[in-house]
């Protein structure tokens, strides 16, 4: 009831009454081509010259603001490569109604009479717009035959720690076209690793969602796929291959088509991949005896990830989309391991063991979304239901022996083997609206989603020649998460200068975790609020300043409240811990940006409870990793991001930043902290020579890093690409080199509670891969004089 209250209150301002206002609206175009051009810039300035009003069109073109005043006006439109263009226009005294611009920008430097010597001029990979970074994954290089996961590992500031993302010392919630994933870590890095990088065209990260967005996280990720944008039927194919220690290749191809108010698309991909994984570590435990381990791995992928959409308009203001999508994905994997035990007063030993598996993961989404523009002044409703599959089958069997000091073999040979299925199911609903009002604009919303995990793992042992089921090793675990939530966005802009946002989410989490094989049942239930303030103060076009403050939750993995202990090998195992809190952030963050192209920030996070994997110490020189709460964590960051051209055809981003970083591992038994100072160096830089060819070089340094009980030592790669369009701008072919001198390797040391572990893993990351994307079909895009369609603001709406 308690959370129904907040819910109703919420609701309560949807009754205020919206005043008339003036519309100002239009779609930004290529002069030639007449292809819609995102992401430009927009300025609304009074006749004082005083920006009034700020926005960026969207991925069709398309912009939209409000005006609340009378009296003279220039619209003014920029974007890079292009001549700006400026718009005179008068607002009398009776308000209301609707002013479109359709406006075509003209390529700079160039004379329109003589268009066979324009040269396509590409955007930027990096972008700061509207608060936003965004990545232009499309124009890059780099991207020639790549994954998704790895292109998020090139946006600033986005680093990975213990298998985790991290942007900026906050974790990430990743959204695909706008939905969220629901996976665990290690599931949402195989998913992304199976998703060519071909089928991006733009990954938007903001750091300080709003209210909107779901508590979970402190930023937000959204990657959005390529969507055809030229009527009639079309497509697009790609095929790449590439080489590392061995071959891999990916063939894909999409198709659309576009009429009036229809739009259907499609498209298949497959993607194969063989990777090695080479993990070295050293425990020492008690300072009497040591572990040394190394296990080499070897994976094969087969991946096949499908699409198919239809959007309709009902009418010219509604409209209604229905997605399916996912991938079915094939893996083996070979492992060899070898662990020697190390006593000080001697009796040592050693072992070699040997893994062969199989995996299948599938993951079918349906998406079904109604919008509906409800006048011309902003009024808007969404509605969205989604169901969300993930199926994991993963069997492994294994054989050991096991050799004496003088490497004489004293114990039999062990065979086992498990099988390891998985689900997790989620629906999820939800209702968005938003409306101006008197006062300023009002955003609500509600949602809810239900999630179930189910993992019934089987372990058997070869004795006699007989498959013997192991009951110390054989759990079955369910677990159900409900989350409810409703939102509310409040957001005004005072004097022309100064804009402030507030909004308050609440969400009530209801979760059951149930150990069938020990008949073990945990229920948690709790309401937390989630306040977030956004104040921007813009003296001009050119500059701006923001101070924001947002609460936020990181949840366990629906997977680590397993209490079941799971063998690794001989000497690691896992549990779960069914006791876990979720972890709590505070986050304060000020920027200062400057002509879109200068970003400088200062952040601070404390977080309570701040969840994280540790080690314990067991019988028999076993160590178990599993999950805590440390006391709390506090972590202050500055960092800065800058954009400029070196010369006409050279472009650099230098973006970096250093930090301090502490985390509290006090706990009964145990008293300490782990600290560090910490540094990340990066640059991108795009070269635009001409006649279709573009390059890319990829720089990236960071320093010492804490991370919960974790230090990671140093990382530095280096990548370069370089690309070429043909056959009239219809093919494009791409050639990178990733990690140019392989030396992207992650080292950890941990000291905690008097076990020390040194880990050096090594992941190949060293790649040539070469890449050709042919599009074929219509090449028309049909302008549209009557202002954004609302497609073009529902795919908005899904990707911001």
């Amino acid at each position: 009831m308690k959370f129904l209250s907040i819910l109703g209150i919420m609701f309560l301002f949807m009754l205020n009454n919206t005043l008339a206002q003036t519309q100002v609206s239009g779609t930004i175009l290529d002069s030639l081509s007449q292809k819609p051009l995102p992401n430009a810039s927009i300025h609304i300035k009074n006749k004082a010259g005083i920006a009034i009003a700020s926005t960026s069109s969207n991925n069709k073109g398309n912009f939209s603001v409000v005006i609340t005043t009378t009296g003279d006006f220039t619209l003014i439109t920029d974007y890079i490569g292009y001549e700006s263009a400026s718009r005179r226009f008068t607002i009398a005294k009776d308000l209301g109604g609707e002013l479109k611009f359709d406006i075509g920008l003209s390529l700079a430097n160039i004379n329109l009479k003589d268009v066979k010597i324009v040269n396509k001029v590409s955007k930027p990979f990096i972008l700061f717009t509207g608060g936003k970074i965004i990545l232009n994954v499309s124009q890059s290089p780099l991207t020639a035959g790549d994954d998704a996961y790895s292109v998020l590992l090139r946006a600033p500031g986005v680093v990975e720690l213990d298998g985790t993302l991290i942007f900026r010392n906050k974790t990430i919630n990743v959204l695909i076209d706008g939905k969220p994933t629901h996976l665990t870590d290690a599931e949402l890095k195989n998913m992304l690793s199976s998703m060519p990088a071909n089928g991006i065209e733009r990954v938007e990260i903001i750091s300080n969602p709003s209210a909107k967005y779901d508590a979970a996280g402190g930023s937000v990720i959204n990657i959005i796929s390529a969507k055809n944008k030229r009527d009639g039927l079309n497509g697009v194919y790609s095929t790449g291959i590439g080489t590392g220690k061995y071959i891999k290749y990916n063939e894909g191809i999409n198709l659309n088509y576009r009429d009036k108010g229809l739009n259907v698309y499609g498209s298949y991909d497959f993607m194969h991949n063989k990777q090695y994984y080479d993990n070295r570590s050293n425990r020492i435990i008690d300072q009497t005896a040591s572990v040394y381990q190394t296990d080499y791995e070897v994976r094969s992928r087969f991946n096949n990830s499908y699409k198919i959409g239809v959007d309709y308009d009902l009418t010219r203001n509604s409209t209604i989309g229905i997605l399916l999508k996912g991938y079915t994905n094939y893996g083996k994997r070979t492992v060899g391991n070898q662990s020697d035990l190390r006593h000080i007063t001697g009796g040592d030993s050693s072992s070699l063991g040997n893994t062969a598996g199989n995996v299948k993961f599938t993951n079918p989404l349906v998406s079904i979304t109604y919008t509906k523009k409800i006048d011309s002044l902003g009024k808007e409703l969404s509605v969205s239901g989604d169901y969300f599959n993930y199926h994991k089958y993963w069997n492994d069997n294994f054989s050991t022996n096991y050799f004496d000091a003088n490497g004489s073999q004293f114990l039999p040979t062990t065979y086992f083997r498990n099988s390891l299925p998985g689900t997790v199911s989620n629906y999820s609903f939800s209702i968005d609206y938003a409306a101006p009002s008197k006062i300023g604009k009002f955003e609500y919303g509600i949602r809810n989603q239900f999630t179930t995990t189910d993992n019934d793992a089987k372990w058997e042992n070869l004795i006699n020649d007989d498959w013997i089921n192991d009951a110390t090793k054989t759990n079955h675990f369910i677990y159900r998460e409900n989350i409810n939530a409703a939102y509310v966005n409040y957001t005004n802009t005072f004097q022309l200068k100064y804009t402030i946002t507030v909004g308050l989410r609440a969400e009530q989490t209801n979760t059951k975790g149930e150990l069938v094989t020990g008949n073990q049942i945990n229920d948690n239930h709790y309401l937390k609020l989630f306040p977030n303030i956004n104040f921007n103060y813009t003296p001009g076009v050119d500059n701006e300043f923001a101070l924001t403050y947002r609460k936020s939750i990181d949840r366990f993995g629906l997977n680590i409240v397993n209490p079941f202990v799971i063998y690794q090998n001989q000497y690691s195992l896992s549990q779960g811990n069914p006791g876990i809190l979720p972890q709590i952030n505070n986050n304060f963050e000020f920027t200062y940006t400057l002509k879109r192209a200068f970003v400088l920030g200062a952040s601070y996070t404390h977080t309570t409870d701040p969840l994280v994997p540790v080690y314990i110490k067991g019988p028999d020189n076993i160590v178990i990793s599993t999950y805590n709460n440390l006391k709390a964590a506090d972590l202050f960051y500055v960092y800065y991001d800058l954009t400029f051209p070196i010369t006409k055809w050279w472009t650099t981003d230098l973006s970096g930043g250093t930090g301090f970083y502490k985390y509290n591992t006090s706990s009964s038994l145990f008293k300490g902290n782990n600290s560090t100072w910490s540094y990340l160096l990066q640059t991108e830089n795009t070269f635009n020579f001409g006649n279709g060819w573009a390059a890319e070089l990829n720089v990236l340094d960071r320093g010492p890093y804490a991370s919960g009980i974790y230090k990671l030592q140093t990382i530095l790669t280096t990548s370069t690409g370089v690309s070429k369009n043909l056959a009239h701008n219809k093919a494009n072919i791409k050639l990178a080199l990733l990690d140019i001198f392989n030396t992207e390797r992650q080292k950890v040391n941990i000291n905690y509670q008097d076990l020390v572990i040194n880990q050096n893993n090594k992941t190949e990351t060293r790649f040539l891969n070469l890449s050709l994307t042919y599009k074929f079909g219509n090449t028309k895009v049909k302008s549209n004089s009557k202002g954004p369609s609302k497609t073009d603001e529902t795919e908005h709406r899904l990707n911001n």
